[in-house]
């Protein structure tokens, strides 16, 4: 094993004195043919004096376990007088560590390099064709080896979405090899999905799950703001009916492609914490029902209730007015209705609320 260290220029510090500011090395096992990768040990350091003491070649180094230590000695500099407290150049000691593990490179000079044409990672859109970008290949004995290279694209199928491997494999006269990776990834453009979740107050927690690997999001909440997180949180100002929109995209929906982007909209209702606390002091059951359903107050804090029916598009089709002094337990009976999906709406002084019910004949 042998150390080699030589100056260098700074790119980082330019003018004055200090016009060789970098020192570089790196270990050679020439026994295994690895070396570690080049070191800078003096970057960015202004007052390095351009000489360190030890010679262009090291043969000579500690050893502890796995680690390799070479004794270093580096001289620096200042422009102000020297005096006993501030010398014009003075020493200082920084040992050079290599571990075993750092000799990751290989010293041949006429292995193989691999370079892949067009894009890594390769987008194919679901069903198009695989088209392959090609490479180029060179060593320092043989020269151009582009025509030698194997590629092996079997693993890839248009017509399912995945991430495939292409391989390309390599040999020169000395039988050096050399290996390089393409991920082909086949896929589509996102179709948007979103679901959400009620907070304190009026804040809402809105989730993503559109499908297809989305890769940006653009939420309109419906009251004027929106959001490129994927999944945000919104806090509205005040109760009502709101029309959110997510908007999911992905590397499809730009060039090549250029494919549309899919938006998923929802209506949601923002309730006050008023409008909660009735929702929570009523209660609907069975739901599903044949036809009657029982309606149960839980809190007898109302002096007048009253309750409304309607179909999905907004035609009543039921009201009646509760005495809520006599009793707490009501009877909705909508045996003579249509099956489908009905909005129960509960009305008092204080505010009304509305739950859903399902009516299976």
């Amino acid at each position: 094993i042998i150390f080699v260290g030589w100056s260098d220029s700074d790119p980082a510090l330019t003018g004055g004195e200090n016009t060789l500011p970098d020192f570089k090395g790196r270990m050679l096992n020439i026994q295994t043919g690895l070396g570690t990768p080049v070191v800078n040990f003096t970057e960015t350091d202004a007052v390095w004096a351009g000489s360190a003491l030890l010679p262009s070649v090291a043969p000579t180094f500690l050893v502890n376990g796995s680690t390799y230590n070479v004794p270093t000695v580096f001289l620096e500099f200042n422009t102000v007088s020297g005096n006993s407290t501030d010398p014009a150049q003075f020493y200082y000691i920084k040992d050079i560590e290599f571990d075993a593990a750092d000799f990751t490179q290989s010293l041949g000079a006429d292995v193989p390099t691999i370079t892949l044409l067009g894009e890594n990672p390769q987008y194919v859109y679901l069903g198009d064709a695989y088209t392959e970008s090609g490479a180029t290949a060179d060593d320092c004995n043989d020269g151009n080896l582009t025509s030698s290279i194997v590629i092996d694209d079997s693993d890839v199928n248009t017509n399912s979405r995945n991430t495939y491997t292409v391989t390309y494999n390599v040999t020169d006269a000395d039988n050096n090899t050399a290996t390089a990776e393409r991920q082909v990834i086949v896929n589509t453009e996102p179709d948007a999905k979103f679901g959400y979740s009620f907070g304190s107050g009026l804040s809402v927690q809105f989730r993503d799950s559109s499908l297809y690997n989305p890769t940006a999001w653009q939420w309109n909440f419906g009251d004027g703001g929106g959001s490129a997180n994927r999944n945000p949180v919104r806090t509205y100002a005040a109760a009502g009916t709101y029309t959110v929109c997510l908007t999911a995209r992905n590397n499809y929906n730009s060039a090549p492609f250029n494919k549309a982007a899919d938006q998923a909209c929802e209506t949601i209702v923002i309730t006050s914490i008023e409008e909660k606390a009735i929702a929570n002091s009523f209660s609907i059951y069975p739901n599903p029902s044949k036809g009657i359903f029982n309606i149960a107050l839980t809190t007898p804090e109302y002096k007048n209730a009253s309750i409304e029916v309607y179909k999905v598009l907004g035609v009543k089709v039921a009201t009646s007015t509760l005495n809520v002094n006599a009793k707490s337990n009501f009877r909705l009976d909508l045996s003579n209705e249509a099956n489908g999906i009905y909005t129960v709406k509960f009305i008092t002084e204080k505010g009304s609320a509305a739950k859903s019910i399902s009516l299976v004949q």
